[in-house]
């Protein structure tokens, strides 16, 4: 996909069904439509995945701004899911569990 499409353009565009795929997820009752739901939520999420070490390598000017960059990188998974749980626990207790996704 990158090879063949603006870059800005693909990662935009997975931004923007990322975004989408979340508030559809806060919308279905079934199951196996919030399964597929899930599905792509995960699917968009590859593409700012794949893309970001590459950019740090791309565009980190030295050996050291790279290494902080993917750092970086690695550390905004865990600390997210830290902060998610955080976040829904407040949501579920105080406004019902949709609120979770649309913050």
């Amino acid at each position: 996909m990158y090879q063949n499409v603006d870059t800005k353009l693909v990662l935009v565009g997975a931004l923007v069904m990322w975004t989408g795929t979340l508030i559809a997820f806060t919308q279905v009752y079934n199951f196996y439509g919030l399964m597929a739901i899930r599905f792509m939520t995960g699917f968009f999420q590859v593409f700012q995945s794949i893309y970001f070490p590459v950019w740090a390598d791309k565009f980190g000017e030295t050996e050291k701004q790279k290494t902080m960059w993917l750092t970086i990188f690695i550390l905004c998974g865990p600390v997210g899911v830290l902060l998610g749980y955080i976040v829904a626990a407040a949501c579920i207790s105080h406004a019902g569990w949709r609120w979770a996704f649309y913050l």
